[in-house]
């Protein structure tokens, strides 16, 4: 079989099975992590809609990743096609297309929910931001990253200027996808005044956060290495500098991951009145 055939189908096959990771059922063992994470217990009534949350947002964020991977194997495919216009598809920032989709599929599972009061014509008033649930200091370095990346590009001159401006455009797009999702988050209904309820409700709404904050993170750090890497002249330490940008990526993903998977939260209501 042809080189360029098999090596479309290694690439084709990697969102598949992001796809069918992100698609599978939420067992009673992530169920229990998840209780353990947040440290509220999930009452058999309330099972349910916590699986629907966390099933729901492994198959927006799957779903981003894996359109961003296929764009990341453009190349692969064009291969197939027109061999001689493959590199043009080809460059660090559609590498990192799955990041950026990741951080996309995350806002939209936040922005989609639609989630109504389990008890009518009772309301909670609550002093409540998008700080209740992840730290600030994250969302700050994601945005101070990404404008970082767009002042470099717009300052210097990078040696592939279509690759830096397209970083830091998905750097710029990523962070507004935090924001619309922050604010999506924290302005849904609450499930009901119940302390029982709003904990568990609180918990989920924290899971979408730092889910979405970190691809954020993520997203914005691989941004800027792309442009900084772009921007420096091509001189003998170069190489020095991939290496580093290299290890500042690895960081972000491994925050990423942190916060996604074992950072843990317990809710700090600041109630107003009720």
């Amino acid at each position: 079989m042809d080189g360029d055939v098999l090596q479309v189908i290694a690439v084709a096959s990697i969102p598949v099975v992001v796809l069918a990771l992100g698609g599978r059922p939420v067992r009673d063992a992530d169920l229990r992590r998840w209780s353990d994470r947040f440290g509220c217990a999930v009452l058999p009534s309330l099972e349910a809609a916590v699986r629907r949350s966390i099933a729901r947002g492994r198959r927006y964020r799957s779903i981003g990743a894996a359109v961003g991977l296929v764009v990341a194997g453009g190349p692969a495919y064009m291969n197939l096609i027109d061999a001689e216009r493959s590199a043009s598809l080809a460059g660090p920032a559609n590498g990192l297309a799955w990041v950026y989709g990741a951080a996309v599929g995350a806002a939209i599972a936040e922005a989609s929910v639609v989630q109504r009061p389990l008890v009518g014509g009772i309301a909670l008033v609550e002093r409540r931001t998008w700080r209740s649930y992840v730290s600030s200091r994250l969302v700050t370095a994601a945005v101070a990253v990404a404008l970082l990346s767009v002042a470099v590009t717009a300052a210097g001159a990078p040696d592939d200027r279509v690759q830096a401006t397209a970083a830091s455009v998905a750097a710029i797009v990523s962070c507004g996808c935090l924001v619309v999702g922050l604010r999506r988050l924290v302005d849904r209904p609450r499930l009901a005044p119940d302390a029982h309820l709003t904990a568990v409700d609180d918990a989920m709404r924290a899971d979408g956060a730092h889910h979405l904050a970190g691809a954020v993170v993520a997203a914005s750090v691989a941004s800027a290495a792309v442009v900084v890497l772009e921007a420096l002249p091509s001189a003998g330490w170069w190489a020095l500098a991939a290496y580093v940008m290299l290890l500042v990526q690895y960081a972000s993903l491994r925050v990423w991951w942190g916060l996604a998977h074992t950072s843990t939260w317990r809710a700090t209501p600041q109630p107003v009145a009720a």
